[in-house]
């Protein structure tokens, strides 16, 4: 039984100091824009690199809907 705890322990230990990768910072200038959607609003990004970065920095759920700029 002291055996179960201490292994259940240490899958809890190694599983919270698991960190989350970082937010990419740097996207090409390239402009190659996509037209997603959070499921309320459509957006136009510069490029999919621009769309990634916003939804990591800001906790947001942008997904991609089709190449291209958003119909206005």
């Amino acid at each position: 039984m002291a055996l179960l705890a201490l292994f259940i322990i240490s899958i809890v230990v190694c599983a919270a100091s698991v960190e989350a990768e970082p937010c990419p910072l740097i996207c090409t200038a390239d402009y190659r824009p996509v037209c997603a959607t959070d499921g309320n609003a459509t957006r136009t990004f510069g490029n999919a690199c621009a769309l990634r970065v916003e939804n990591c920095l800001k906790r947001t759920n942008f997904r991609k809907i089709h190449d291209g700029e958003c119909p206005q």
